[in-house]
């Protein structure tokens, strides 16, 4: 009976570190987003991508200087406070501690099955 006691208590550390973990990637990848959208303001380049055609970048770039400027403007306005409020109003959703992230599967669909066989 007493070795239940433990492995619930690990079971529920394992569950908080998986949380921990989740929400670290989460976060890490939409700091990092955030930073290729400013190399790609700066450099026209979109290099996750570099294979795409010169309209795609181009496009990129467009959409990267739009968001860099108007992120800027909020700093400029309104001071950090507001690029941690955009940036967790971003993530919070997909995190382990919010009720729709039980319904977070992907931002790329979730189809199970294809006609062709395989999902791309």
């Amino acid at each position: 009976a007493a070795g239940g006691g433990v492995a619930e208590a690990l079971e529920l550390a394992v569950t908080f570190w998986n949380m921990g973990v989740y929400s670290f990637t989460m976060c890490f990848e939409r700091m990092a987003l955030v930073f290729n959208d400013k190399v790609v303001g700066i450099t026209g380049t979109n290099f996750f991508f570099k294979d795409k055609p010169a309209p795609f970048h181009d496009t990129c770039r467009r959409y990267a200087l739009l968001t860099g400027g108007l992120q800027l403007a909020f700093f400029m306005v309104a001071g950090w406070k507001a690029i941690a409020y955009l940036t967790l109003s971003e993530v919070a959703w997909q995190l382990p501690t919010h009720p729709a992230c039980s319904m977070f599967v992907s931002n790329h669909g979730s189809v199970t099955e294809h006609p062709q066989g395989s999902v791309p």
